[in-house]
């Protein structure tokens, strides 16, 4: 069975228009919501002593370890061409 192209495109239209309703209820009933609320309910997912990991660490021992070596070849770099 096929359809009529000018039904398509108006079924298009109407469910685009539903769409943009519903975002709207949506927008507006979470306005209406006690702000926070949500969030006081969670509990809290981090511990009470937080500390880097090995991965962190090393991580940062790699980029800090990149920057300062490239930063005289940027720095010379700089100079023959200015």
């Amino acid at each position: 069975m096929q359809t009529n192209p000018r039904e398509q495109i108006e079924a298009n239209k109407w469910k685009r228009n539903r769409n943009r309703l519903l975002k709207l209820f949506q927008y507006q009933t979470r306005e209406e919501q006690e702000r926070g609320g949500v969030v006081a309910l969670q509990h809290h997912p981090y511990s009470a002593q937080q500390s880097f990991t090995r991965e962190d660490i090393l991580w940062a021992i790699g980029i800090w370890s990149v920057i300062l070596t490239l930063t005289p070849a940027i720095a010379v770099y700089f100079l023959m061409v200015v």
